[in-house]
């Protein structure tokens, strides 16, 4: 789309401007719902990138009012959907400075991701911002290990080296932060 275009070369009031038409467009045609939840994930970026957190939530809370409708239109299982959806409410509200509802909303994610089943594939967090890096920011460590662990462990059930590399990565980073260099080296 023409908004995706605009963002990724960093324009991002064009972007919201684009956004903007087609969810206009997208709340009069039949299934137009999946195209509202895009558009609302995409304009919650685009206001992070402005450093607009409240614009940047409030389109997070539209987009996440639209999961159980479109659940079956995106990729994995709703938990997973809405365990992503709550990390980039998470990373809004850290951003914002507000950590206590970080860590919220990154427990919340973990809970949800945690209750899916073995072998199903991991919730497709940002490489930078994920619950243990909540959790961590708030001085949570054992709590941000543990979610690594569990990411560790569910990479190896399903196979995934490239998420096992991740999962290693943040659960060295936590313990280096939580001053235990023995358990970072061993990590990594």
């Amino acid at each position: 789309s023409i908004g995706i275009a605009f963002f990724n070369i960093g324009q991002h009031r064009q972007a919201l401007d684009a956004w903007a038409g087609a969810l206009k467009l997208a709340k009069d045609i039949p299934g137009g719902e999946y195209y509202q939840r895009t558009m609302h994930s995409n304009a919650g970026s685009a206001y992070l990138e402005l450093g607009d957190y409240q614009a940047a939530l409030d389109e997070r809370e539209q987009e996440g009012a639209l999961i159980e409708k479109t659940r079956d239109s995106f990729r994995g299982p709703v938990e997973l959907q809405k365990a992503i959806w709550l990390n980039r409410k998470a990373l809004a509200h850290f951003l914002a400075g507000d950590l206590n509802r970080a860590v919220e909303d990154a427990r919340a994610a973990i809970e949800l991701e945690s209750k899916t089943p073995p072998k199903t594939e991991l919730a497709g967090y940002y490489s930078y911002f994920t619950p243990g890096n909540a959790l961590a920011q708030a001085g949570r460590f054992d709590e941000a290990a543990d979610f690594y662990a569990f990411r560790k462990k569910r990479s190896q059930e399903i196979g995934s080296a490239r998420e096992e590399r991740a999962a290693l990565v943040g659960l060295g980073a936590v313990s280096l932060k939580a001053g235990d260099i023995e358990k970072a080296l061993e990590s990594l």
